[in-house]
């Protein structure tokens, strides 16, 4: 249990079977500190489908639901995406050397079998 004095409200969170995440309980209910009324109740998916869709995104970003091999699983396409970007990065480096690099030589001379197709046919 908690209190919000700026708001005046009591609060108290628990985790329950409908919860879907793993650490933080999503159960919420909140009571005015002046009456001890029930202010509010937050459910563990929320009031429509917009908030439930809103806390399951959350809760798959932030890997709390699932368990561990949730979180090895996230942890390891992290790990992917850096490589992939470093990887790639590197061989742009390498195409952009080379492309660099081809610019500045002279071009050379075409050879004769290129320029002509039928200068296989005078050698013979």
């Amino acid at each position: 249990m908690f209190y919000r004095p700026f708001w005046g409200l009591y609060g108290y969170s628990a985790r329950t079977t409908a919860d879907p995440a793993d650490h933080d309980p999503m159960t919420r209910v909140w009571f005015d500190a002046s009456n001890g009324h029930l202010f509010y109740f937050q459910g563990p998916v929320g009031e429509n489908a917009t908030d439930a869709t809103m806390r399951w995104f959350y809760m798959l970003h932030m890997a709390q639901v699932f368990g561990l091999p949730y979180r090895i699983f996230v942890s390891l396409l992290g790990v992917a995406v850096v490589a992939l970007s470093v990887t790639g990065i590197a061989i742009w480096m390498k195409k952009r050397s080379a492309r660099l690099l081809g610019n500045r030589r002279t071009p050379r001379a075409a050879k004769v079998d290129q320029m002509v197709p039928a200068a296989a046919e005078l050698k013979a």
